[in-house]
């Protein structure tokens, strides 16, 4: 995502570029580490609970706790006797909170002696719900008394993510010296923005001594004793004057329960439960729904899926809608929700240094100091080509699940803005193709969803040069007219649908004729270059993948498109599609967009493929992203990993800088899994077809119950049996229909 995801894989600054040299970062690499999120608080810290004070040692780090795209804690320390404390064991499972077990090393004593290790245990309690709550207990278990001097040491540099991230700084306000009052710590920046930020860190029981941005406490340990410390940070981000951008910390706590998606997303109209009979799967699951709880965020009154921990805690418009579409059979209220928060933002006006345009949905919005003072464009930002037909493809699938026409009434005018927009804009050289054309002087290069500088390449290596109109954009596009298209039919306008109908066709064959290549076999990556003379990208990618899931391949070249998505010497590295063939030339496993493998890419290319037939290849796809997740920790899958073949080193190999957890990644398994099912929706019908339902066979069954269409709930049984699967109802509502077709 000059979104931090194009900035974080810019070239080096004498390599050519439109997007503004500013805005290059460098993302330091997060190394292990523990991350909480609730809400829009998020917190990342060494295993240890510890966030290093930064040096010319330590070098910079991206660890902190964050609030509204700024880091309030850059240094968070525990010391006994001037000594860090060992740790033994961490679980952050929930995702909000922590739970530590540490004990100490050998610690020197004041005139001499020593502590011996393991005297000492300090158990801690780590947790978000507004603010940061941490409960510390030592217990002694010693057979002699001690003295302990506990030190806790507290920074704050309050960097906008942009800065932390590796930007040069822009303009800063003043930061306060530290203050205590009445036992707290303060410390504060008044920024260049305006607003005042300040973060207020109090003690229970109170410090022997406070000062500077250090408290103290004199601990007397006798054998067997149990001492406990609350320790409370509070964050406060506020307009100096009165605005209507002010953003306020809220508690917003999480409900902590098992594998039950509504109750974890806190949608308590949603009666989705699912299980099956593979306790590890089950597991797997369960992460990828309590990430998916972890990363529902608050902000300015909205709830949204964030894209990712730490660097896209924000509002991103392709991210949104690719999670929403991902998680439907388990949440339609997200889709309906993240619908209506994207329609407020649609653009309105032309406004070449945001790349807005009216009808637009935006790339991503972002709400600290330097986005507040105009140094980075993301306020919002409208440079993603896909945005807009992928917010009219979400509309179409949650209306097939739900019937909700209300909620197209309601958003009609953006959903005729969007079309105008693929119809004027989102054609800007009048070729018919999709294509963008960056407008913004600090914008993106490439704004598909592979939006680093060089995510887009020739067959030599070379850059495609703008303006560029993606393989997948057009199935996108595809996708959206005929969802569309459904949605007028269902509201009586068949004259509309079928003019919708026309021009998908229209586009169809457009595509057909400019895309698919003899030479390579394949339909390009991309066309780019002036209208008259563009030139193909005759390239394998997993773009053609996801040309797939747009519906628009042809079937005559079907085969052909999954023959190279399966291919282990191009694009299958076994755990899943890489983003661009190992044959190619500017192949690199390491990298963000031409070589590593992404899960959510990789679902939506098994989606695809399950589509056109290929049964066996979605299994094998979703059979490569669920191991792939049994070897992260927590069973979590994260943004993307290196594009390894699976052969070589038996595990996934990580990528440095990877969110984790992030939001489409997290959706990717659940909607595999209702893909392989077969579960088809036409609420406008009353129907549910379950259509060529599939097991994988590490697994025996899978139940799901509560599954909304429209108003009604179906209960259903899937058993694999003799090398089939079966499908059963096992209960439905009277007014619901399910055909089961195989």
């Amino acid at each position: 995502m000059v979104d931090e995801k194009s900035a974080r894989e810019r070239p080096p600054a004498e390599a050519s570029a439109p997007d503004a040299d500013h805005l290059a970062t460098r993302t330091p690499d997060l190394g292990a580490t523990t991350t909480l999120k609730s809400g829009a608080l998020f917190l990342l810290t060494q295993t240890s609970g510890d966030i290093p004070a930064p040096s010319a040692r330590t070098g910079r780090h991206g660890l902190g706790l964050y609030f509204h795209d700024t880091r309030f804690l850059n240094e968070k320390r525990l010391h006994v006797n001037g000594h860090p404390m060992t740790l033994l064991f961490e679980s952050a499972d929930l995702g909000d909170r922590c739970t530590r077990e540490l004990t100490n090393p050998d610690l020197p004593v004041a005139g001499g002696g020593v502590i011996p290790n393991e005297s000492i245990g300090l158990h801690v309690e780590s947790s978000l719900n507004g603010e940061l709550r941490e409960v510390l207990v030592f217990r002694s278990f010693a057979r002699e008394p001690h003295e302990v001097s506990l030190t806790l040491a507290y920074g704050s540099d309050f960097e906008d993510i942009f800065t932390v991230r590796g930007m040069p700084p822009g303009a800063t306000g003043h930061h306060d010296d530290p203050q205590v009052d009445g036992g707290v710590l303060m410390l504060g920046y008044t920024g260049a923005d305006g607003h005042r930020r300040t973060t207020e860190i109090s003690f229970d029981p109170a410090p022997t001594k406070i000062g500077g941005s250090c408290a103290s406490f004199h601990l007397s340990l006798a054998p067997g004793a149990v001492q406990r410390l609350e320790v409370v940070v509070r964050l406060t981000d506020t307009p100096l004057v009165d605005r209507e951008d002010s953003l306020e910390v809220a508690p917003h706590p999480v409900t902590r329960s098992g594998p039950h998606l509504s109750e974890l997303l806190g949608l308590p109209s949603s009666t989705v439960r699912m299980t099956t009979s593979n306790e590890l799967f089950n597991r797997v699951m369960r992460r990828s729904f309590l990430d998916l709880a972890m990363l529902e965020t608050g902000q300015g009154g909205d709830r949204f899926f964030a894209a990712g921990v730490p660097w896209y805690v924000a509002l991103f418009g392709r991210d949104s809608i690719i999670t929403a579409l991902e998680t439907l059979a388990f949440a339609p209220e997200v889709g309906r929700a993240t619908l209506e928060l994207l329609a407020r933002y649609q653009g309105a006006r032309s406004n070449p240094e945001r790349d807005e345009e009216p009808g637009k949905i935006l790339h991503e919005l972002r709400v600290g100091e330097r986005a507040r003072l105009g140094e980075v464009p993301f306020t919002p930002y409208y440079g993603s080509v896909d945005s807009t037909p992928l917010f009219l493809v979400l509309l179409g699938e949650y209306l097939q699940w739900t019937g909700d026409l209300d909620c197209f009434a309601t958003l009609r005018p953006q959903v005729e803005a969007a079309l105008t927009w693929l119809e004027r804009d989102g054609d800007p050289d009048g070729d018919g193709l999709f294509e963008y054309l960056p407008r913004a002087s600090e914008g993106l290069v490439n704004q598909g969803w592979k939006d680093s500088y060089n995510a887009i390449v020739n067959a030599d290596g070379s850059l495609a040069e703008p303006p560029i109109a993606l393989v997948e954009v057009q199935g996108y596009a595809f996708r959206a007219l005929r969802a569309v298209a459904n949605i007028y039919r269902a509201t009586g306008d068949d004259h509309r649908a079928q003019r919708l109908e026309s021009r998908a066709q229209q586009v169809r064959d457009r595509f057909e004729e400019s895309f698919w290549n003899a030479a390579l076999g394949n339909y390009a990556l991309a066309l780019h270059g002036t209208a008259g003379a563009k030139r193909l990208a005759a390239v394998d990618a997993s773009n053609q993948g996801q040309a797939l899931w747009g519906g628009i391949v042809s079937h005559t070249h079907a085969r052909q498109v999954r023959d190279s998505v399966m291919d282990p010497e191009r694009l299958n590295a076994g755990w899943g599609v890489r983003t661009l063939s190992q044959a190619a030339a500017a192949y690199n496993p390491f990298d963000y967009q031409t070589g590593a493998v992404w899960p959510h890419d990789t679902a939506m290319v098994a989606v695809g493929l399950r589509s056109y037939g290929f049964d066996d290849d979605a299994l094998e796809l979703f059979t490569g992203l669920y191991e792939a997740a049994t070897r992260f920790d927590l069973y979590r899958l994260p943004e993307l990993f290196a594009g390894f073949d699976r052969a070589t080193y038996g595990r996934p190999v990580r990528y440095p800088v990877a969110c984790s957890p992030q939001a489409w990644a997290a959706g990717s398994l659940p909607y595999v899994l209702t893909t392989v099912l077969g579960l088809v929706p036409d609420a406008f019908a009353k129907k549910l077809h379950v259509v060529r339902p599939r097991v994988p066979e590490w697994l025996d069954w899978v139940e799901i119950q509560g599954l909304a269409v429209g108003a009604s709930h179906v209960d259903l049984h899937f058993e694999r049996s003799a090398g089939l699967t079966l499908a059963a109802v096992t209960s439905k509502a009277p007014d619901v229909q399910v055909i089961i077709e195989y």
